[in-house]
């Protein structure tokens, strides 16, 4: 394999792991380490309703970029874990963790 190859192949690599990064805008993290390392894993469990079945971490989608500010918000408000997954769940209450939420109209694109 030639040298450009492998430099097209090491720029690829790292394009796809920079993008995983950039939904998450630093607007949106908490101040507080511990509730924001629950809110992150919480996005990661919820899935953007709009981007693929993507999750809420990952999507660039406003809805998703909302569904964060929430997760946040209820985190702060001093809801647990379980708490928090069921008021972003806005079809049921019984939904399995990383299914996709409504299908609804008020979906957005990404």
């Amino acid at each position: 394999m030639s040298c450009f190859g492998l430099v097209a192949i090491a720029v690829f690599i790292v394009l796809q792991f920079a993008t995983a990064a950039v939904a998450v805008q630093p607007d949106e993290m908490l101040a507080e380490p511990k509730l924001e390392a629950r809110a992150r894993a919480l996005s990661r469990e919820l899935r953007c309703m709009v981007c693929q079945n993507q999750s809420i971490d990952d999507s660039e989608a406003p809805l998703a970029r909302d569904l964060r500010i929430l997760v946040r918000e209820r985190l702060q408000a001093g809801d647990s874990d379980a708490q928090v997954l069921a008021a972003s769940s806005c079809c049921s209450s019984r939904r399995l963790p990383g299914t996709p939420r409504c299908y609804g109209s008020r979906r957005r694109g990404c």
